[in-house]
């Protein structure tokens, strides 16, 4: 299965969700799985610039080859970014899988996500994902 790994970008620690995102790619790609990260594999990890116009249509593209939307969300703050991301997602009829810090609101994001995963803490969510 291909899963594209959604989450917030902007205002956030460019290391720290590198890291996150290689430990969550790791722990999905060890199930059999192939992950696409915009931040990976189109701006490699910030040494790519990417015009403003291109980044919608680039992660359109990579939404379309995805099987599944693996939506991570750690922070209250809502990302506009992920949520144009998750409603182009729903629109071509992609299953959602919502990874979400216990705590946070996003009823709407829950009601359309197939799948729900709390977390307390992001070992926590490492965790779900390796007893899956």
């Amino acid at each position: 299965m291909i899963i594209y790994i959604s989450y917030k970008f902007s205002e956030i620690d460019k290391f720290l969700l590198k890291d996150k995102l290689i430990m969550l790619s790791r722990a999905l790609e060890d199930k059999g799985n192939k992950t696409k990260i915009f931040f990976r594999d189109v701006q490699g990890w910030g040494d790519t610039p990417v015009k403003q116009e291109e980044i919608l249509p680039k992660a359109y593209g990579l939404i379309k080859e995805s099987d599944l939307i693996f939506a991570f969300i750690d922070v209250g703050e809502k990302s506009e970014g992920q949520l144009l991301e998750l409603g182009f997602a729903k629109a071509k009829g992609k299953k959602i899988v919502l990874a979400i810090k216990d705590g946070l609101g996003y009823k709407f994001l829950r009601m359309i996500a197939d799948e729900v995963i709390e977390f307390e803490n992001f070992g926590d969510l490492i965790n779900q994902i390796n007893a899956l």
